[in-house]
């Protein structure tokens, strides 16, 4: 396992959220502190349906919370979501970055055709 982006550091003993990339025989990870997390997550409107996509998952606490890792299934709808999140209203300096970082993370599994996982910690 090889771990190509790491936000946790600096927050040991606080909660991480893992995303891991699976792709033939490579596993690559991207850490962050919830922190940062939570902040690009709060930011997630729900739709005229109610929360849908990793925005349902994360405000019901299932998926991940209950079994880690847990695979995330419809990465174009959750690349879509985290595509639009407005960074001018993230609290963190830092979530900026991280945003970017699983942006790229989940649209490196798309092209690549890899399974995606995320994980807490």
């Amino acid at each position: 396992m090889k771990i190509i982006n790491d936000f946790y550091k600096g927050y040991e003993g606080e909660n991480e959220i893992r995303f891991i990339k699976e792709y033939k025989n490579d596993v690559e990870v991207l850490s962050a502190w919830d922190g940062y997390f939570n902040d690009i997550m709060e930011q997630f409107k729900p739709t005229e349906k109610g929360w849908e996509g990793l925005a349902y998952y994360y405000h019901l606490h299932i998926g991940w919370y209950e079994n880690s890792p847990w695979e995330i299934l419809d990465l174009e709808s959750v690349l879509q979501q985290f595509q639009s999140v407005e960074q001018t209203m993230l609290r963190f300096e830092k979530s900026s970055e991280v945003l970017s970082a699983i942006c790229r993370f989940i649209l490196n599994a798309i092209m690549e055709n890899a399974r995606l996982y995320i994980s807490e910690e």
